[in-house]
């Protein structure tokens, strides 16, 4: 139940946003109480176009989104809410119900958010332990030094391969479709042939951009297609900027 109050509740701390952005964001939590989405939406967007971002301007876009009806934009927002803080409970709360609304489930879905960082830290604090206890045993060789240097060099190798495929799979850029349908076609041009159609709300894997054209992949079902610029929206945009309908 506390689930299902949070999901349309707002983050109202405006000192999570700032200066001339600072305002918008106030007006856009008031409009939303009051139920104005509408007055919301554009208050939200003027501040993301101030410059402002973060987990709780966007947390609030993507619960407008959903009360507007508009499931990709708000899948998008909540995206990008857990680009700010990939821990937020709520933000991914909220995400998941829009996934599922829109019928994408887990396995269509690549995750792999806020592991990099604490991977690196794993595979330092490994080497670490490995060369102190190297060092331990030229003065003093038992079985348990022995032992633990066979069993860090093992956790190092362990750490650094989930490490280096953790900072791969960051680099990858994601994409939530935000229109009705998004036709995928097999060139970059309206007279190809559609090879698959990707829903709304759905994630995908930016692969290339050619003129007005996007590359979009699928991973998990083997897919790639091209599709209009317009209807596919990257989780992180290359600056501030508010998505159009």
């Amino acid at each position: 139940m506390r689930r299902r109050f949070l999901f349309f509740s707002l983050f109202v701390f405006s000192a999570s946003v700032f200066g001339a952005g600072q305002k918008a964001f106030e007006q856009g939590n008031k409009a939303y109480q009051t139920g104005d989405f509408n007055a919301a939406k554009e208050n939200y967007e003027r501040a993301v176009a101030e410059g402002n971002g973060g987990l709780a301007l966007s947390y609030n876009l993507g619960n407008t989104y959903y009360r507007l009806g508009k499931m990709g934009l708000a899948r998008l927002w909540f995206e990008r809410a857990l680009e700010s803080a990939p821990r937020d409970d709520d933000a991914r709360y909220n995400r998941d119900v829009v996934r599922e609304r829109v019928g994408e489930t887990e396995t269509d879905t690549v995750e792999f958010q806020g592991l990099s960082g604490a991977l690196w830290i794993a595979v330092s604090a490994a080497n670490l332990l490995f060369f102190l206890l190297l060092a331990l045993g030229l003065y003093r060789e038992t079985e348990w030094i022995w032992w633990g240097r066979w069993v860090l060099g093992l956790l190092f190798a362990i750490f650094l391969i989930a490490a280096l495929a953790a900072q791969r799979q960051m680099s990858v850029r994601y994409g939530v479709v935000i229109v009705d349908r998004a036709e995928a076609r097999t060139g970059p041009s309206a007279q190809e042939q559609v090879g698959f159609v990707a829903p709304e709300g759905h994630q995908v894997v930016i692969l290339d951009r050619l003129n007005d054209w996007v590359q979009i992949g699928v991973p998990t079902k083997g897919l790639k297609g091209w599709v209009s610029g317009n209807t596919v929206e990257h989780v992180r945009p290359s600056s501030s900027q508010v998505s159009g309908e």
